[in-house]
């Protein structure tokens, strides 16, 4: 949602606006990951902007906002399986028991 404010700005990218001073007020993860694709492909699979000219315009700011953030960036031509495997090579060893299951099977309902 961010992204979609700016990118309604009509602004350059590495300016100092309003979304880029809110995004110093919100707490730093301790990982970040962006699924990227082409803004082709992007366009493609899901045409919710109006032109291609607006997938462009996002995908330059997710870049640009992952870089400052440190994001790890992957491959949105990977399959799921692959990317899975990606996430949780990039975290460290023993982050979770869970690594091999489904996040709805990690929580358990309270009785």
């Amino acid at each position: 949602m961010l992204v979609d404010g700016i990118a309604g700005m009509n602004e350059d990218a590495t300016r100092l606006r309003l979304g880029f001073k809110l995004l110093r007020l919100l707490p730093r993860p301790r990982w970040s990951f962006l699924i990227m694709v082409s803004a082709n492909v992007a366009f493609e699979r899901k045409q919710d902007l109006p032109s291609l000219s607006d997938y462009t315009e996002r995908l330059t700011l997710y870049n640009y906002i992952g870089r400052r953030i440190g994001a790890a960036f992957l491959d949105g031509r990977e399959t799921p399986e692959e990317i899975h495997r990606q996430v949780w090579s990039t975290l460290p060893a023993g982050l979770g028991a869970h690594t091999h299951q489904p996040l709805a099977r990690t929580v358990q309902a309270k009785t």
